[in-house]
């Protein structure tokens, strides 16, 4: 706990800047995701642990909380809300009781963040008997908790990653629908992930001391671009430059549509034509975020979700050879789609596997 406290004011000042520059600013960024990824190994840490630095990021979203802000407004009024992750500032939480829901029963599985989450709506006055805050992970979530009513007017979550699904979100709906909560709507009603070949992401637009911030080190330029066609990044910013970096058309890769039961679908083989085969380096992907009040495309609206790059290198010779490349997904468990493999082929040959 106190290593949250006197790293919380550095961190939140630096994904104030992040917003302000990349996300706002809208200048090109490049974000070392493999190392974000080794510090948070299992699904436990990537569920709950909590990192101030991207939750400020969030908080300065406005495109993000907007597009909630809006389906929350057009759902939940006078309704009974269940919502999953609040996070220390109880954004949505808030929200909610603000747009005139009856109450809203907020689930957080880090005591730390419960605790946080509390003292800011107790501070909301106009508040007060609306809301509770239930130390607990959702799937540890009673019908007890709940006051013995399982059923909800509106489910609100923002479990989502930059891989919309890496957050455990469809496994987070599956599993409290599959335990007997039920819910007339969902906030977001659902997403899906978009994905296309692309050259690697380049290091020159970024300074030095941006090299450094992101996470790639201090060394040149053409070295950072050495690691940047091995490593996974997000890239956020400059969605004209991004834009550039592809190769061909992206497909609909996976799908969820939370408001039914149909579970969610992931494309097992995708192939692509690629415009100019010399520049391949692997894959990015990208969301469109479905509200019922409209749609939030991360390729297109510059948020704190990105666009994420997989490198997922081939020899030169048989992306020539082939003029194509196909991405092949394996999933292991459909109902957990959170968790995958990737791997690209051109011309019979295979690139190494990467797991998520």
């Amino acid at each position: 706990m106190m290593s949250r406290h006197l790293l919380g004011p550095a961190q939140r000042a630096m994904g104030l800047w992040f917003s302000r520059r990349y996300v706002d600013g809208e200048r090109y960024a490049c974000y070392n995701q493999t190392a974000d990824e080794e510090r948070r190994k299992t699904a436990a840490e990537r569920r709950t642990g909590f990192d101030w630095l991207l939750f400020q990021v969030m908080l300065s979203d406005q495109a993000r909380i907007d597009a909630y802000r809006r389906d929350i407004a057009a759902t939940v009024p006078g309704k009974r809300v269940l919502e999953v992750g609040p996070g220390p500032a109880a954004v949505l939480s808030r929200l909610c009781l603000d747009a005139g829901a009856a109450s809203v029963l907020s689930v957080e599985g880090d005591p730390w963040v419960a605790e946080h989450a509390e003292r800011c709506l107790l501070r909301e006055r106009r508040h007060a008997r609306r809301w509770q805050v239930i130390p607990k992970l959702s799937t540890d979530l009673a019908v007890d908790d709940v006051d013995g009513d399982p059923h909800f007017g509106a489910l609100v979550l923002e479990a989502y990653d930059t891989i919309a699904s890496q957050e455990h979100v469809v496994e987070t709906v599956t599993d409290l629908r599959q335990r007997g909560f039920t819910f007339d709507a969902v906030i977001s009603r659902g997403f899906e992930t978009w994905v296309g070949p692309t050259s690697a992401p380049p290091a020159k637009p970024l300074t030095r001391a941006e090299r450094v911030l992101l996470g790639w080190g201090a060394g040149s330029a053409h070295r950072v671009e050495g690691q940047l066609r091995q490593r996974r990044s997000t890239l956020h910013g400059d969605l004209g430059l991004i834009e550039g970096l592809r190769l061909a058309p992206p497909k609909a890769w996976q799908t969820a549509d939370f408001e039914t039961t149909e579970p969610a679908h992931t494309e097992p083989v995708l192939s692509f034509d690629l415009s100019d085969p010399g520049r391949y380096g692997g894959f990015v992907f990208h969301n469109r975020f479905l509200f019922r009040t409209g749609v939030l495309d991360t390729s297109t609206t510059s948020t704190h979700w990105g666009v994420y790059f997989t490198p997922l290198p081939l020899p030169p010779e048989a992306i020539s050879e082939a003029g194509g490349v196909t991405l092949r997904t394996s999933v292991s468990d459909p109902s957990r789609p959170s968790t995958f493999a990737l791997q690209a082929e051109a011309a019979g040959t295979t690139s190494a596997p990467q797991s998520f």
